[in-house]
C-alpha cells in the first residue's frame, strides 16, 4: 500500500499516529514524502503534479512493486489520481481523500485564496484552514529531517504557485481510471461535496464516502477508525 499525505505534511504527523499502523497490520506500507516534503529534498525545477506522479512510479520501480493500493490525502490524492491515469497497470485500488481532480473542485473561497494571497479569509473559512501551530509543527519536522532544512518557506511558495496554476487532470482522463476507487471527504472539507459526487460518477464503478462532522484537517488525523473499514472494503473489490 502507498500513502501520501497532504501538502507540506510529513508522514510522521499525517499518517504515523493512526492510519499507517492500521494499514500496516494487513500489508506492507510505503509512505512517500513528495518533492520538498519531510525527508525528501526539493529540486531546482518547479514542482509539477505530473512529475510527482512519475516520482511515485519510480519508487515502485525501485522497490520492485508491480501494483499497489493507493491512498492519498489532499495533494497526495491528486498525485495518486495522476498515477492511476498515467500508469493504470501499477494501481490495484485508489482512495483519493479530500482530493479533487482539479482545484476548481475546492470551495470557491479557497480557490480565490490560493490564487490571491492578499485575500482575507472569511470567518466561515478560517476554522477549516491549517493553524499557525499546524504550520509550525510541519516546519519543525522539515527543519529536523530535510536535507535542506532552510528551504521550507521556499517550498511553500513553489507549491502555492503550482496549485494556483494547475489545470487539473482532465475529465476524459479521470474517466479512464479502472481501479476500484473510493472518493472520500469530510462534510465540511476543502473539497465540495457536490464535486466529489461528480468525480465519483465520472470514475467507472467508483464509490463516494462523505464523513459527517469532519473537516479537511480532521479526516486523516481523527477519522482513521471510520476510514479503515471503508478503505479495506475498497481493497477487497480489487481481489
Amino acid at each position: 500500500m502507498v500513502l501520501i499525505a497532504g501538502g507540506l505534511m510529513p508522514i510522521e504527523i499525517a499518517f504515523a499516529p493512526d492510519l499507517l499502523p492500521r494499514f500496516a497490520k494487513h500489508r506492507p506500507v510505503i509512505a512517500i514524502e513528495p518533492q520538498g516534503h519531510g525527508h525528501t529534498a526539493d529540486r531546482p525545477a518547479a514542482p509539477s503534479m505530473e512529475q510527482m506522479a512519475e516520482d511515485v512510479r519510480a519508487v515502485l520501480d525501485h522497490l520492485k512493486v508491480g501494483k499497489a493500493h493507493l491512498l492519498g490525502h489532499s495533494l497526495g490524492g491528486m498525485i495518486l489520481t495522476g498515477l492511476a491515469i498515467r500508469h493504470p497497470d501499477r494501481v490495484a485500488s485508489l482512495v483519493p481523500v479530500s482530493a479533487p481532480y482539479t482545484f476548481e473542485g475546492m470551495q470557491a473561497e479557497l480557490v480565490v485564496l490560493q490564487r490571491d494571497p492578499t485575500h482575507v479569509p472569511s470567518p466561515q473559512l478560517i476554522p477549516l484552514l491549517p493553524t499557525e501551530a499546524d504550520f509550525a509543527s510541519w516546519k519543525a519536522v522539515y527543519e529536523r529531517v530535510n536535507p535542506d532544512p532552510k528551504s521550507f518557506d521556499r517550498v511553500v511558495e513553489k507549491l502555492n504557485v503550482m496549485l494556483g496554476n494547475w489545470p487539473g487532470w482532465r475529465p476524459e482522463e479521470v474517466k479512464t481510471i479502472k481501479a476500484p476507487t473510493l472518493v472520500a471527504l469530510g462534510d465540511n472539507d476543502f473539497m465540495r461535496v457536490d464535486f466529489a459526487a461528480q468525480m465519483a460518477r465520472l470514475i467507472p464503478h467508483a464509490q463516494l464516502a462523505v464523513l459527517p462532522d469532519t473537516t479537511h484537517m480532521d479526516i486523516c488525523l481523527k477519522r482513521g477508525a471510520w476510514l479503515e473499514p471503508m478503505v479495506e472494503a475498497n481493497i477487497a473489490r480489487a481481489t
